[in-house]
């Protein structure tokens, strides 16, 4: 999702392309569709490929360096097959991770620089300003027009991104992609946060077959910084009505999505989804990822404290 929304198109099609990104132009588990034809083409006659790509982790999305001798252990757990792989008939297919490495840069400081930086640590820990970013699903059945829950029950959230994809294709389905996230003709969605809701004015009467979602498309771009610029994320309304769907709300005070702290509020955010038909059979999932303002500590002796889990 960080790819898809937030970075430009001209990134995703020339740098991402290492990481194995390749634009759709169809639904991706389309078979005929070119992102599916270049991302199985490294594999046809070498069935090995090299990537390489950044972590998504809130730590290393800072601008800032961590100071030295700072314990960090990471884990990765890959998905299983069944998710990572689309097939086009009924044959068997494997995913292997044959190896991994991580690359990191690091600085190497002056000695004067290096003795001021411990001596100020002595007087005050290092403060490193992060976005936390928090990921959940909950599961809507199938039949239902209507659905409610609590997102967040501590703090409020500066933003929320939330997406909807088909349950057998979210627990992994070889036959499709878990990154088609359809509309399923909702009718209304909206955040209530201690009786406020977003947006103001309701998404009501929605209806993507007949092009009436105007307004969360241009709010998904405005809310993701493109409104006004000269860079897009390149999806398209067309692509937005059928397998790019993502309704973005901002909860800041002052409704702008200019990087500054906001002001931490504590109290429960809950959605509200209203449909126009019913949930499909198999039912859906709804993503919900939410982005908080955070502070990392980290001390002379290098305890790390922080309101987040890194």
């Amino acid at each position: 999702m960080d790819i898809e929304l937030s970075t430009t198109q001209a990134v995703k099609d020339s740098y991402l392309t290492i990481a194995g990104y390749q634009t759709d132009s169809d639904t991706p588990n389309v078979h005929t569709g070119t992102g599916f034809i270049k991302r199985r083409a490294p594999f046809v006659t070498h069935h090995t490929c090299e990537y390489i790509s950044k972590l998504f982790v809130d730590l290393f999305n800072s601008e800032h360096y961590l100071v030295n001798n700072v314990n960090i252990d990471i884990e990765l757990s890959p998905n299983e097959t069944v998710f990572n792989l689309i097939a086009k008939d009924n044959n068997v297919y494997r995913f292997q991770l044959i190896s991994c490495k991580l690359y990191v840069k690091s600085l190497y400081l002056m000695d004067g620089l290096n003795l001021e930086l411990a001596a100020k640590l002595e007087l005050e820990p290092a403060r490193y300003s992060l976005q936390r970013t928090e990921m959940s699903s909950l599961q809507i059945a199938q039949g239902l027009q209507q659905f409610s829950a609590n997102l967040f029950h501590d703090q409020v959230p500066r933003s929320i991104i939330i997406a909807f994809v088909r349950y057998n294709s979210f627990i992994g389905l070889v036959t499709s992609s878990p990154f088609t996230f359809e509309p399923f003709d909702i009718k209304d969605i909206n955040i209530q946060v201690s009786g406020h809701r977003y947006p103001n004015i309701p998404y009501s009467n929605l209806d993507f077959p007949n092009n009436i979602f105007a307004r969360p498309f241009h709010d998904m771009q405005d809310n993701l910084g493109f409104l006004n610029s000269t860079e897009s994320n390149g999806i398209k309304m067309e692509e937005y009505k059928n397998y790019k769907c993502f309704f973005t709300f901002n909860l800041t005070i002052s409704q702008e999505n200019d990087g500054c702290h906001d002001l931490i509020r504590t109290g429960t955010t809950s959605v509200v989804v209203t449909f126009s038909t019913a949930v499909p059979a198999g039912g859906i999932q709804m993503i919900v990822y939410g982005s908080h303002d955070s502070l990392l500590l980290c001390d002379s002796n290098r305890v790390i404290s922080s309101d987040m889990t890194v």
